[in-house]
């Protein structure tokens, strides 16, 4: 689980650190971090290599890392089963949340002298062509 989690999130902050290779970055660090979490010099286990893949769709980071490992075994050997291959994946979702700066100057000092009435208002909202426009006057 870790592997996964540290996929997506690695990917995440490069995605927003604007990283074009946030992709592989989230693969690599997936890989660190599964080759990280496995037990070494195990001679009853024998781990393969993770899968790991990472992809964006919308604002939504999502990571899967599948493995396979073999297991000896103790008492199935009485059957002659020595191994046994065993499979997990595991998939998490990041939110990627790319913000934007939104600055909102307000002067109501009428020292403009734009859009001082409806009319006026009317003519900078077709000039602009947009749907949203306001003009704050206080009348002295």
């Amino acid at each position: 689980d870790s592997a996964g989690l540290a996929a997506a999130e690695f990917a995440a902050q490069e995605y927003r650190n604007g990283n074009s290779s946030w992709n592989a970055a989230g693969v690599s660090a997936g890989q660190k971090a599964f080759a990280a979490g496995v037990v070494p010099n195990r001679s009853s286990l024998s781990v393969g290599t993770p899968n790991v893949t990472v992809s964006l769709s919308g604002q939504v980071m999502t990571a899967t890392v599948a493995y396979t490992a073999e297991v000896s075994t103790n008492l199935l050997r009485i059957a002659h089963i020595d191994t046994m291959s065993v499979s997990n994946s595991m998939t998490t979702t990041v939110t990627v949340a790319k913000y934007t700066d939104l600055h909102v100057v307000i002067d109501n000092s009428q020292s403009m002298g734009m859009a001082a009435t409806a009319a006026d208002e009317n003519i900078i909202q077709t000039k602009l062509g947009t749907t949203c426009f306001l003009g704050c006057h206080i009348n002295a």
